[in-house]
């Protein structure tokens, strides 16, 4: 590990929303799927809840929102994985989160399960994401400075 960044335990070299992104991807998709891991167990965790009205986790995802929980934790869990590893692509994975989250909203509010008040400023979290992720200085720096760390072939 390049001695730059420290460790993955410290935000050094590190933006601070970045940082954030990565323990809290790695803590709420390791709650998801340690959640899909007890169905089959027949576990009952509590806190699943269906338009307000609390259902066994295994009801909770033959809801069609408790479905899209499935691939959340997954891409949660592959994007703390890209963070701690400091891999150039975790930008490009947290930006499509963005962008599928905000889809998921619009179809929800399009199917009847979402308000459009509920959701007005949901196309706003794609735009500042892009804006974060590729625009300002923070980030666009520790990205560039990875990308030419490894292709120098020093170790991140």
């Amino acid at each position: 590990m390049n001695s730059y960044f420290g460790s993955p335990f410290s935000p050094k070299g590190v933006p601070l929303l970045l940082w954030i992104t990565m323990y809290w991807s790695a803590f709420i998709g390791g709650l998801i799927l340690v959640a899909l891991l007890l169905l089959p167990f027949g576990v009952e965790l509590p806190g699943f809840s269906v338009d307000g009205k609390p259902v066994p986790p295994s009801q909770f995802f033959h809801d069609p929102v408790g479905v899209w929980f499935i691939p959340l934790g997954v891409v949660l869990a592959i994007l703390a994985y890209a963070l701690f590893t400091r891999r150039p692509w975790s930008r490009t994975v947290m930006f499509g989160l963005t962008l599928a989250l905000c889809f998921v909203t619009v179809l929800q509010v399009a199917i009847g399960t979402f308000a459009w008040t509920d959701a007005a400023l949901t196309p706003l979290v794609p735009l500042v994401g892009w804006w974060y992720l590729y625009k300002s200085t923070g980030p666009t720096r520790y990205y560039e400075m990875l990308r030419s760390l490894r292709q120098s072939g020093a170790a991140v």
